[in-house]
């Protein structure tokens, strides 16, 4: 592959994830760092090949304890929950430890492309602003969904599969562009964890900070779709998520 052919190949989805960013991140405040540190990949595209210009493992930036479960989280959904007959069922995910420890910081996000299909991007290193190359992932056909966004929505997900299992209708979970994990400031609720989500602005999910208590659990309606739970912490449903005790031992159909 000739150089031009490369760097159109790379510039092309990172013109679009800087699309997504920008509207992501340009609320103000708390985004403000991670939008200048997407916008400066730009200057590196031709260095974020698959494969090409990776780092050995002195050089990574994302620390073992993240690194290890990013790449079981990737797995998981690449291997077990991207599967055609995957209808309505959860999968165990990793749980993860603070994703802060001072000025470092590590934060992850997946990011719909064109072609139904996902990226996964990793920031890590101090201040949480510099992108891991040696952590690339890709999902053909997932398209990124939460249980979030509505009442409505976070309503009739409790309701199907936790407390009324004969009930099926309305709308269940909600397609958006893109998902970042990272460690949050709540306005609202406590510091820790969190789920944002591109497509809600500052609210809903996205004032929330210790949101993340989930137990590591992910959704699938159709081994497409794949939907991350972001919580609250006093009600079973509510436009930033469902309630965090839904998780403790959850009684739910596993992805085969």
């Amino acid at each position: 592959m000739g150089y031009a052919t490369k760097l159109v190949f790379y510039i092309i989805p990172l013109i679009l994830l800087m699309v997504v960013v920008t509207i992501f991140f340009g609320q103000s405040g708390v985004w403000e760092d991670l939008k200048e540190t997407i916008l400066e990949t730009k200057k590196v595209a031709p260095d974020l090949g698959f494969g090409d210009n990776e780092l050995n493992s002195s050089q990574y930036l994302t620390p073992k304890k993240h690194r290890d479960k990013i790449e079981k989280l990737s797995k998981l959904i690449n291997e077990t929950m991207l599967k055609e007959g995957n209808t309505n069922c959860f999968v165990k995910g990793p749980v993860f430890e603070d994703l802060t420890d001072g000025d470092e910081k590590t934060s992850f996000s997946f990011v719909r492309m064109p072609g139904e299909k996902s990226k996964l991007v990793v920031h890590s290193g101090a201040g949480g602003k510099q992108i891991d190359t040696s952590m690339q992932y890709e999902f053909e056909g997932m398209v990124p969904c939460v249980i979030a966004g509505s009442e409505e929505i976070t309503k009739n997900f409790v309701s199907r599969f936790f407390t009324n299992p004969s009930s099926n209708g309305g709308d269940y979970y909600r397609p958006v562009s893109a998902i970042t994990f990272s460690y949050k400031e709540g306005i609202t609720t406590d510091d820790g964890n969190g789920i944002s989500v591109a497509d809600f602005g500052e609210d809903p999910v996205n004032d929330e900070g210790d949101n993340m208590e989930n137990n590591g659990w992910l959704f699938t309606p159709g081994g497409k779709q794949i939907c991350f739970f972001p919580t609250n912490k006093a009600t079973n449903a509510d436009d930033d998520g469902i309630d965090n005790d839904f998780f403790d031992n959850p009684q739910v159909k596993l992805c085969s």
